[in-house]
């Protein structure tokens, strides 16, 4: 069995000809994670029916996972997500539920 021998040329600090993967990633988490800054709101809010869960976090000032979650703890048999349609009845009880004014 002929082995080849293989050199490697040390690198020096501060050089660096791509990212490794692990900082790409990082980077892509962050810029993910700040995507959306939540605005807490003071007073009535307006809100065009038929809205999605996303249409109201975003009105009500608070994250969509907290709609997400008084959703599954008002309705257990409903699976929604970011975009899932709302009914009426559903974003007065979640208006309700958040203490938000509509």
């Amino acid at each position: 069995m002929i082995r080849k021998r293989t050199t490697t040329t040390p690198r020096r600090a501060g050089e660096d000809d791509e990212p490794s993967t692990s900082s790409r990633r990082a980077l892509i988490r962050q810029k993910r994670s700040a995507a959306r800054p939540v605005v807490t709101r003071k007073g009535k809010v307006t809100l065009q029916l038929p809205a999605t869960v996303r249409s109201f976090s975003e009105s009500a000032g608070v994250t969509a996972s907290q709609v997400l979650q008084k959703l599954l703890a008002l309705n257990a048999s409903m699976a929604a997500n970011i975009n899932a349609a709302l009914d009426p009845e559903t974003v007065e009880l979640l208006a309700v539920e958040t203490r938000v004014g509509f």
